[in-house]
Formats: C-alpha cells, structure tokens, sequence
C-alpha cells in the first residue's frame, strides 16, 4: 500500500495566512531521497518507528508471511536513515512477516525526512489500515497534529486544518485527541468498548492519578464498565471541586439500592368484626386507609 506523503516543510509565512494556504500548503507531497529506486536492506538493521505502538496478531502475521513466501513483498517498506541503521515509517507488519517468512532482506524505499515529517509519514499509514481501533486513531491525530504544529510554527494546534486534510472534522479530531489523556488501562477498555468512546471522551477531564483511583473502585467493587452517565457525573464533579475521592467515586458508580417497602400482614380474623366476607381485598383496603385518615384528621394529624 502506498504511503501518502504530507509536506509541512515550509513554514507559517505570515499573521494573516487563511486556512485554504494552509491546506494546501499540507497537501503538498514531502521531498523524499530516493522516491522510486527500491533498494534491499537487511532485517535486523530495521528499527520500529519510537511511536510505533500496535502489536500484531499472530494469525494475521502468519498469513501475511505465507503469502510473502508465495508472491514476495510487493510494496516495499518505507524507511529513514537513523545513524547507521533504519526507523520503519511504514511496513512494521510486512517486516515482522518477513522475518518470520525467512527472509533475510526486504526492499526499501529510503526517505531523508526531519522528524516532523516522520511523524506525517508514520501516521498517514496508521491511517491506511483496514480496522483501527480508537486508541491508535487517537494515537495518529495527536501524532499528526502536533507534527502539523511542528511545521507550520504554529503555536496552536491546527486541528481545523488536519481535520481539512484528513477528510474529517474538527469535533472528531478534538474527541480523539482527548482520547489520548486516558490511562492506559482506561484506553484498554474503550478498545474493548467495556467503556464507550463517549464516556472515555467525559473520563479523560480527570487527572491520571484519579483515573487510576477509579480503577482500584472499578476493581474493588468487581464493575467491569462506566456508562455515559456515570462518566458525566465524575466529570461533572471534577470540574465542580477540581478533586474526587474513592468516597465520591462508589457513590455516582454505586448508587444506593432502593429500599424494599415493608409488607404489613394483618389476619383476616382481627378484622372480620368490620368487613364482610363478600368485600374484595382492595375495597377493605381502601375502608382502611379512609378510616386511617379520618382517625388521623380527629387526632392532630398522627395516628
């Protein structure tokens, strides 16, 4: 698959740029030595890319390493150089199947980019995966963000004009991004979908320490998810008093069980001087509850 290449190689030119420059200025495709001569580099020089977090399946890899040992790679892998060896900026799985396929080289295409560019590079591909799931999407547009804000000199995230360029809107980058503050374990669950993308959005307002709070309540209490509304809650009340306790925690996650209504039994023998037996069970109930009431009227109001 080939990778799309972003150019933020030339830098905010004035105030008053519009968003149309700088869209355009992000279109344009990075300046890559050796586009088209694909050239064999051993294995074991090839390093993942540092912001390479995705693990791959066995079962995938497998495929993927029979299918290289029966048709060879056809897309070649796209590098930088890094001192004397070499940062994958795509093709991490196609490395790791042809490891596993028994080769000793893959081809290459090189690329002399800055690592701003890296980034562009690296997160474009993220993006050409079949299924992604939110914690590497949200991964990507921070990637792809801050690498924009990079190249443009901006001192604001120019998410308005990544959402431009990636073919999304500014309200889904935002969401994503705030993906990003999630602990590890609280992303877990958003890729589990235990935790909807929705309530990870609303628990991403607390701070890493009381996110981790929340999972020792998560885990003492034996709860597996947060729904929307609970996670509305904690944010709420995070904001309100810029601090939550285990306490206040269990009492939005735990919420008091309603209590049972007593039952009162009275035998039918105590009150068979006042009824008849022809009278149905809600007409002597409702005899009762006037009786109560006109009692209680004659006496101030107690019974």
């Amino acid at each position: 698959m080939a990778v799309r290449k972003i150019d933020f190689t030339q830098k905010k030119q004035a105030t008053g740029d519009t968003q149309a420059a700088l869209v355009a200025m992000l279109s344009r495709p990075v300046t890559m030595a050796g586009v088209g001569q694909i050239v064999p580099l051993a294995i074991d020089l090839l390093d993942d890319y540092p912001k390479q977090a995705r693990t791959f399946g066995m079962r995938e890899l497998e495929e993927l390493s029979e299918d290289i040992k029966q048709r060879g790679i056809t897309e070649p892998i796209h590098v930088r150089p890094k001192g004397t060896r070499y940062e994958i900026l795509a093709g991490h799985r196609r490395r790791t199947a042809a490891a596993m396929a028994g080769l000793a080289e893959v081809p290459c295409v090189i690329a002399e980019v800055d690592d701003a560019d890296a980034d562009l590079i690296f997160s474009e591909n993220v993006f050409q995966r079949k299924r992604l799931l939110p914690s590497e999407r949200a991964r990507a547009y921070k990637i792809m963000v801050e690498a924009a804000a990079t190249k443009t000199g901006k001192k604001t995230l120019p998410i308005s004009e990544v959402a431009a360029v990636a073919g999304t809107n500014r309200k889904e980058i935002y969401r994503y991004l705030r993906l990003t503050l999630l602990t590890d374990e609280l992303l877990q669950l958003v890729d589990e979908e235990a935790v909807s993308m929705v309530a990870g959005v609303q628990l991403a307002a607390l701070t890493q320490q009381q996110q981790q709070l929340l999972l020792d309540v998560m885990d003492e209490n034996g709860l597996e998810t947060v729904s929307v509304k609970q996670a509305e809650k904690l944010a709420a009340k995070q904001q309100e008093q810029q601090g939550l306790s285990a306490v206040q925690m269990r009492a939005i996650l735990l919420p008091p069980k309603s209590r049972k209504q007593p039952v009162l039994r009275i035998k039918f023998e105590r009150l068979q001087d006042f009824f008849t037996e022809s009278q149905t069970t809600s007409e002597i109930e409702q005899e009762i509850v006037t009786a109560l009431t006109y009692y209680r009227q004659q006496n101030g109001g107690t019974v």
